[in-house]
């Protein structure tokens, strides 16, 4: 009878714990959440309050004349079958190589 009671007992303590421990672990991060969220309050503010100054005196001092990139002439590209001849004017091999290869 007193095995029966253990294992009862043990049986009956492992479920609450189990039940228990991912509740009082969300509870204890949602308290360090909160802390770091207000202890970084002023500092996001601040952060926040500079890059607008910033945003404001980049605008005034930039030039208004617009981009080089957009002074660009447009060409036509040729194109050629599949396995077919290039014309006379292509120069080399297009390629694109992806960063992670």
């Amino acid at each position: 009878m007193a095995a029966f009671l253990f294992l009862v007992f043990s049986a009956l303590c492992t479920a609450i714990v189990l039940g228990f421990f991912p509740i009082a672990l969300r509870f204890l991060a949602e308290l360090l959440g909160s802390w770091l969220l207000r202890s970084s309050q002023t500092r996001r503010e601040l952060l926040y309050a500079r890059v607008a100054t910033e945003i404001k005196t980049y605008e005034a001092e930039s030039p208004t004349e617009p981009d080089d990139w957009e002074e660009i002439d447009s060409a036509v590209v040729g194109t050629a079958v599949n396995g077919g001849q290039a014309g006379q004017d292509f120069s080399g091999v297009v390629g694109f190589f992806h960063p992670f290869w």
